[in-house]
């Protein structure tokens, strides 16, 4: 399934297999992948999980507004990659 790229994967982010079933697990039932070229989010559903054969997924999330990000926010980003790459060798993704 596919959802807007401006979809953040974090905590907010609920897959469900059915509106009334309990959420799925990330990285056990399903995946979030982003594809820049094509503008959007995925969610996969893994083969080992326990909805695999769903038809359809209900899903909650929050999205970005990137007109909410300043140049500020930005540099802090920046900022923070340069300083976890200092400090334990590896660039965030």
């Amino acid at each position: 399934m596919t959802l807007p790229y401006t979809t953040i994967s974090d905590d907010n982010l609920v897959v469900k297999a059915g509106a009334d079933s309990d959420a799925l697990m990330r990285n056990e039932d399903y995946s979030v992948l982003y594809d820049e070229d094509m503008g959007v989010c995925i969610i996969e559903l893994l083969e080992t999980g326990s909805a695999y054969d769903a038809k359809t997924l209900h899903i909650s999330c929050a999205e970005l507004d990137p007109g909410q990000v300043t140049a500020a926010d930005i540099a802090e980003g920046l900022s923070q990659v340069d300083a976890c790459m200092t400090t334990v060798g590896t660039i965030p993704d």
